[in-house]
């Protein structure tokens, strides 16, 4: 990748991640959990976005596709109201909070907004994404 082509449209792009990005962050988070190894956010969201992975505001259209290229791992996602009384190993989770209508996603140890969502303070946990790895 050239330097105009990763910096082209950046800053525009790093606006809408902090807008609207907290789900493609939390695959991110996950991603980097299981490998052990940082991400290139930067990279990642736009070979998403290449592969129509993620739109442009960051809608997420294939989660387990998204880990898949982060990881080189297959992934498999589950939705659940409440979480297993022991979480698996090889399970990561991602909350879905709702306020309004909004809609935060966050995992359960770190929020990506700093002083956590009015989502999360006021609203109401909607479900849990369970992702597992294979």
């Amino acid at each position: 990748m050239t330097i105009s082509e990763r910096y082209d449209g950046t800053q525009s792009m790093l606006s809408r991640m902090g807008s609207t990005g907290c789900y493609f962050l939390s695959l991110c988070s996950i991603a980097e959990e299981y490998t052990g190894r940082n991400i290139d956010i930067l990279g990642a969201a736009k070979d998403c976005l290449r592969k129509k992975l993620i739109q442009r505001d960051f809608f997420v259209l294939n989660p387990c596709e998204v880990l898949r290229l982060l990881t080189g791992r297959v992934w498999t996602l589950d939705t659940k109201n409440e979480l297993p009384i022991v979480v698996p190993d090889e399970m990561y989770t991602v909350e879905k909070w709702r306020y309004g209508d909004g809609t935060h996603f966050k995992r359960r140890f770190v929020d990506t907004i700093e002083g956590g969502a009015n989502a999360v303070k006021k609203g109401f946990r909607e479900s849990f994404y369970c992702f597992t790895v294979h």
